[in-house]
């Protein structure tokens, strides 16, 4: 006798939000303040990536950004901070390592 499967659920509704990240309800994270010492653009992995006076790099894939204007807000402002030398902290999202990805970032008080 065959057996018959007949769903019974609904598909969630897709988060907006501003990065898209395997865990979007996870929260923001912050890194500790560091100047930026290099900036690059990886073409293969089409990431952003900006070396620390921490030495380490950090990655922003930014074909996870919401928006063309996103990418130039953050461009921008990486450009702007690593000119100046200003202390900035990386924000990751969806409670990934600062100390690894970002996708924002805010001037350190």
């Amino acid at each position: 006798m065959a057996k018959s499967f007949t769903p019974s659920f609904n598909v969630a509704d897709k988060i907006t939000v501003a990065f898209s990240t395997n865990n979007p309800k996870g929260e923001d994270r912050k890194s500790l303040p560091v100047t930026i010492v290099a900036l690059v653009f990886n073409e293969n992995t089409r990431s952003i990536e900006a070396t620390g006076s921490d030495n380490r790099m950090r990655q922003c894939r930014i074909d996870r950004m919401s928006d063309q204007k996103m990418v130039q807000n953050i461009t921008k402002q990486l450009q702007t901070a690593y000119n100046n030398g200003t202390k900035v902290c990386f924000i990751a999202a969806g409670g990934n390592d600062p100390a690894v990805w970002f996708y924002n970032l805010v001037d350190s008080i």
